[in-house]
């Protein structure tokens, strides 16, 4: 049984641009390093209550912390959302007392998609004095936006009731205020936001990544979507794949796929059957490559 870590809660100074929170997991003695998870849209603090991950990461002397960056919006979509996830790296790193080259950053589904970008824009340097992790992973995340908008616009279609009818109506009018229209009218805007663009060459944003360690988790359940009018061109499986696939042929041999069979049920829906969910993650197996990542030398 591992013993849990000290947890605080961190707010941002007010009177400040940033409107961040997080809640830290810090162990006793010299922290090695710190796991940031970012969680799903509509996330809070309180997502990692019942996970198990803070408490085996510290008994490796690792921290960890669950973080709420951006009090609003879809996503890690936009150059303030990023500065935003940034000063909340920079201010949580200090506050530990971690080196910033034992950073390792994930999340969930939005929150993935957070994880990839920020680290795209740190090897990139579009965001001046980001931190370059030490490896990233992401739990189902929509990595192509234009993929996305474009998955929903046949959720929609349809019009048949299942848990995504609702937010791909809500999410697709958000990403046509965000960016001034869908992807056809305004495709450069999609793609500058995008973590992934599987039309591009490498993948456009991607290509950054091609030096990043980085384990991609997905369960597309098809006999389960289909009970729901959704098929393939509306899952997150088809992103995290072509991701996986293109870094691996940019020469990326620490690119890692997982895909997960039966896991996926959501305790903050009342443990309902939902493969879009972090139960998908072998807590003990992230762990463990958490670990190795960080007794390996960075590049």
């Amino acid at each position: 049984m591992y013993h849990a870590p000290a947890t605080h809660v961190v707010e941002a100074p007010e009177g400040g641009e940033a409107r961040y929170r997080y809640r830290t997991y810090v162990p006793d003695g010299l922290v090695r390093g710190l796991v940031a998870y970012l969680p799903h849209f509509g996330g809070t603090l309180e997502n990692w209550e019942t996970s198990l991950l803070p408490s085996r990461l510290a008994a490796f002397g690792v921290a960890s912390l669950v973080g709420l960056p951006i009090p609003e919006g879809t996503g890690y979509l936009t150059a303030p959302d990023l500065r935003a996830l940034h000063a909340l790296l920079q201010d949580a790193l200090r506050r530990i007392g971690c080196p910033p080259d034992s950073l390792i950053l994930g999340g969930f589904s939005a929150g993935g998609v957070g994880a990839v970008r920020y680290a795209e824009v740190a090897v990139s340097g579009d965001l001046a004095g980001a931190i370059r992790p030490r490896a990233i992973f992401a739990v189902d995340p929509p990595l192509d936006i234009s993929r996305w908008y474009r998955g929903m616009q046949i959720v929609i279609r349809r019009n048949w009731p299942s848990p995504n009818l609702p937010e791909s109506m809500y999410v697709s009018g958000v990403l046509r205020e965000t960016f001034g229209g869908a992807p056809d009218e305004v495709p450069a805007a999609y793609e500058r936001a995008s973590a992934v663009s599987s039309h591009l060459p490498l993948g456009g944003n991607l290509q950054h990544l091609r030096h990043m360690p980085i384990r991609l988790y997905t369960e597309p359940d098809v006999d389960f979507w289909l009970d729901h009018a959704t098929d393939l061109y509306s899952l997150n499986a088809l992103d995290v794949v072509f991701a996986v696939n293109e870094l691996r042929a940019m020469g990326n041999a620490h690119a890692e796929l997982v895909v997960t069979r039966e896991r996926g049920y959501r305790a903050d829906l009342g443990g309902m059957r939902l493969p879009h969910a972090w139960s998908i993650v072998d807590e003990a197996d992230l762990a463990a490559w958490i670990e190795r990542q960080l007794a390996t030398r960075p590049d």
